[in-house]
């Protein structure tokens, strides 16, 4: 299993995915747009990595998680979303 997190922001978000042994299998940052989500999901697909070998998890940060959470979950690769506050709290 591939777990993929997702620093959300403005203007560019950064992505990290890890193996089950914690090692980084991509490292990298996408816009703030269709295309840079489109280079997401191109980069899992260079990879092999298949929506159901893959899960991701994002933060609630403003408005700005709406538009990233949607293209995963429309290719079948499971994604959720947590608010940070409760998070940060349960650490």
């Amino acid at each position: 299993m591939i777990y993929g997190g997702i620093d959300v922001a403005k203007h560019r978000h950064e992505v990290c995915l890890v193996n089950d042994a914690g090692d980084v299998v991509l490292q990298m940052h996408i816009d703030n747009s269709k295309r840079g989500l489109n280079k997401l999901l191109h980069a899992l697909e260079r990879l092999g990595i298949e929506p159901d070998g893959v899960k991701f998890c994002l933060e609630a940060t403003g408005h700005y998680w709406l538009p990233v959470l949607l293209p995963p979950q429309r290719a079948r690769i499971p994604a959720s979303c947590y608010q940070p506050y409760p998070v940060r709290c349960s650490a």
